[in-house]
């Protein structure tokens, strides 16, 4: 049994840091940066969040059955410690800090905008929007949380259902159906309440009709960590090709998508994840050179890097600067690119002084053996 098991261990597949994700992120967070400014050009960028579905998916996966593969259990406390000291204190921060401003300079909107930070820090932000609340805060300053609250019910379901499954001692294969069972019955789900009547706003927040960009992601990280993915040439070059495929789709909807369009909720938010998927797989075999000196570009890993607080904090920010931007000597590339300055401004004091400190403790709830530690 030991042998067995010291095989089984040397045959996974290890994740190390990969710039090329960073990357990925930075072009996915100023994809929503753009979108937000309502650019004639990224009329589509709200796909830039199924994005960073699909790669949270994938790294949390792989990362939990790292840690099994390596510890024979998974720690189920010191993830959400790690967790909590990544997403926190940003969040908290931006709550403080907003709730300061519109006391300050925006009194008239103090309850509606602190009943918003109640949703945004019990990560329930997305059901609110897509029961009704409609505006969270001034003019929807906080909407964008939707996205973090969807990942945040995302970490507390996936986890401990994989480490039951784990535990069980199930086979990959079963594993992997209930995974692909998940992502058609999300997928069906809201194309059947599309086709009922339900509202965009509905779907587009509902973890249960969003749910399969996350679960693409998980089945990424499975097949990659289990080494089920071929290496074969032919595989990797249909990859190749696929994966370019899937860059220019994702391209193009980026230009030209509508969140509220029949297509997105029929199938096409499934394909945005699924051309995710494609790209992640390129990237975890043998990426070209010339994709590799795309996403490994300094600058784009940076701003991959940066992504957290580039998102938590632009929309509170562009709302503060309407007044300016709605002048109508303003061209659009104009105040995309005066928010765009105050969001990297604000969102670099953040990683380094909020962000990166905290992320420093987290040696201390770490997923190595406690012989190790």
């Amino acid at each position: 049994m030991g042998s067995e098991r010291s095989v089984v261990k040397e045959t996974f597949f290890r994740l190390g840091y990969q710039p090329a994700f960073d990357g990925l992120r930075g072009i996915a967070v100023l994809a929503v940066m753009a979108y937000h400014t309502y650019t004639p050009l990224t009329r589509g960028g709200f796909i830039g969040v199924d994005v960073f579905f699909v790669l949270s998916g994938f790294l949390i996966t792989t990362l939990l059955l790292q840690e099994w593969n390596q510890n024979g259990a998974i720690n189920l406390k010191n993830f959400y410690a790690r967790r909590a000291l990544r997403l926190l204190p940003a969040v908290f921060t931006l709550s403080l800090v907003w709730l300061l401003y519109i006391s300050l300079f925006r009194p008239e909107h103090f309850t509606e905008t602190f009943k918003a930070i109640l949703f945004v820090l019990f990560y329930c932000a997305n059901w609110a929007k897509a029961f009704g609340q409609g505006e969270l805060g001034w003019r929807d300053s906080l909407g964008h949380t939707w996205s973090l609250s969807v990942e945040e019910q995302f970490y507390l379901l996936w986890p401990a259902l994989l480490v039951a499954l784990l535990r069980l001692r199930l086979e990959r294969r079963w594993i992997l159906s209930l995974l692909v069972t998940g992502i058609a019955a999300s997928a069906v789900t809201r194309a059947s309440l599309w086709a009922s009547g339900s509202s965009a706003m509905r779907l587009f927040n509902g973890l249960d009709t969003r749910a399969d960009a996350l679960l693409i992601g998980c089945t990424v990280g499975l097949l990659a960590t289990y080494n089920l993915l071929p290496q074969t040439r032919g595989f990797l070059l249909t990859i190749k090709g696929l994966a370019i495929g899937s860059a220019l789709l994702l391209a193009y909807l980026v230009f030209r998508a509508n969140w509220s369009a029949g297509y997105m909720y029929l199938s096409g938010f499934t394909v945005v994840a699924g051309a995710t998927a494609i790209i992640l797989i390129e990237l975890l075999g043998s990426p070209s050179k010339l994709v590799l000196l795309i996403l490994e570009a300094p600058l784009l890993v940076w701003v991959g890097r940066l992504s957290y607080g580039l998102y938590l904090w632009h929309l509170p920010l562009y709302r503060i600067t309407v007044p300016v931007v709605t002048h109508p000597e303003w061209t659009w590339y104009e105040r995309l690119g005066l928010r765009f300055a105050v969001t990297f401004v604000v969102a670099s004091l953040s990683f380094y002084l909020i962000e990166q400190p905290c992320l420093r403790l987290k040696h201390r709830f770490s997923a190595a053996p406690a012989k190790s530690a």
